[in-house]
């Protein structure tokens, strides 16, 4: 919010969601390296993205890229 709002104001920059897959899902706890190197997430074969491992098909291709 801004002046003579009680609400806190973040000094934190916006996050961009441009060039990340929308087959990743929201977690803010968790991001897209983390989710790689846990395994619940694999890279798309044909775009590069990270993709919950839920929305590949068998030859890694991720929705959008069917």
């Amino acid at each position: 919010m801004g002046y003579l709002s009680r609400k806190p104001n973040s000094n934190d920059p916006p996050r961009s969601r441009e060039g990340l897959s929308l087959w990743l899902g929201d977690n803010d706890v968790l991001d897209e390296t983390a989710l790689l190197l846990s395994g619940s997430a694999k890279r798309c074969s044909d775009c590069g993205r990270a993709t919950d491992i839920r929305y590949l098909d068998a030859s890694n291709l991720c929705p959008d890229c069917r």
